[in-house]
């Protein structure tokens, strides 16, 4: 059985740009004093509270996607993301209002609790978070990736788990296969690759779903090389149109294109936070920590009483990062 109960680690990343999509779509509009809008900023502290007392750690990290952190994708692939320009205007006004927010919690509430906010132009949030996941298992250390996003599964190993806030589910090598159905990250990577994302814009091989693309993963052994080799491409898993549509040129050339934009383990993922990549992303770490009657003082300006009223219970967890 899948776990719920997690075990210590060193550092906890959080996914804030997945977190907040998923608020700003689900949480009624709240406002503080000032008329500004903070139902985002309420639900994320509330989810930071509770995640960190499922899964506590040492280090705590969250993370954003930059204006500019889809590039480094556009430039392998113009249409990647591209979909997300052409989003209604009830869309475009509740991303709007939700950046806002985001902004408001660097600013108002980040300075008094202990972890460390993390966004750059030049990578994208699940680059950072890849980085930061390796560059804790170079220490030796373990680390869970909090997120709803199933892309972050290919990273899970024997240092890394990720953990999902809707299922509240751990996922971590040992049950890897009974919750993906895939044996390790790297099959389930082929299998996005294969199936393509539509969420992000990138095609996938036609014809194939969820079901093909495992079958035809798990006929070759789980090894893309003998399912992309003619001489080695097993007759009779798929129908005809399946295999002529993945061995031919434009289909080897897509999947190719595919592994370059969602492989997260990459050489250079793997060397993890050098200085350079550093000095290419802006860090905000707290300055304020301790300061429990000035973050009180910050949730009654935006009208958070419910965590005022719990304030002990809610700012547990973070008093134990200290």
């Amino acid at each position: 059985m899948a776990s719920k109960v997690n075990k210590p680690v060193s550092a906890i990343i959080f996914d804030g740009s997945n977190a907040c999509h998923r608020l700003s779509n689900a949480l009624q509009p709240l406002t503080n004093r000032k008329g500004e809008r903070v139902e985002v900023i309420f639900g994320f502290l509330r989810l930071l509270s509770a995640v960190l007392k499922l899964n506590p750690a040492k280090h705590c990290y969250v993370v954003f996607d930059g204006k500019g952190s889809k590039g480094r994708r556009q430039e392998k692939d113009p249409l990647y993301k591209a979909h997300r320009s052409k989003m209604s205007d009830d869309d475009k006004e509740r991303i709007g209002l939700m950046h806002k927010q985001v902004d408001r919690f660097v600013q108002m509430f980040l300075p008094y609790l202990p972890m460390t906010h993390i966004i750059s132009d030049l990578w994208e949030a699940d680059d950072i978070m890849s980085m930061l996941a390796h560059h804790h298992a170079h220490l030796g250390e373990s680390s869970t990736i909090i997120t709803g996003d199933k892309d972050l599964f290919q990273l899970v190993d024997g240092s890394v788990n990720v953990w999902s806030p809707n299922k509240e589910l751990l996922i971590h090598a040992d049950n890897f296969e009974e919750v993906t159905t895939y044996p390790d990250g790297q099959a389930f990577l082929y299998g996005k690759v294969l199936m393509g994302d539509q969420s992000d814009n990138i095609p996938g091989i036609t014809g194939v779903g969820e079901k093909t693309a495992h079958k035809l993963l798990e006929a070759h052994c789980w090894d893309m090389r003998a399912l992309l080799d003619e001489k080695t491409f097993k007759q009779g898993v798929v129908r005809d149109g399946i295999r002529t549509a993945i061995l031919s040129d434009s289909g080897k050339a897509r999947i190719a294109l595919n592994l370059s934009l969602m492989d997260l383990n990459t050489p250079k993922h793997r060397r993890g936070l050098t200085d350079k990549r550093l000095a290419q992303m802006e860090c905000f770490r707290a300055t304020n920590v301790g300061k429990w009657n000035d973050l009180r003082k910050a949730l009654a300006m935006n009208q958070m009483a419910s965590l005022l009223t719990d304030f002990n219970r809610w700012s547990e967890p973070f008093r134990s990062l200290m």
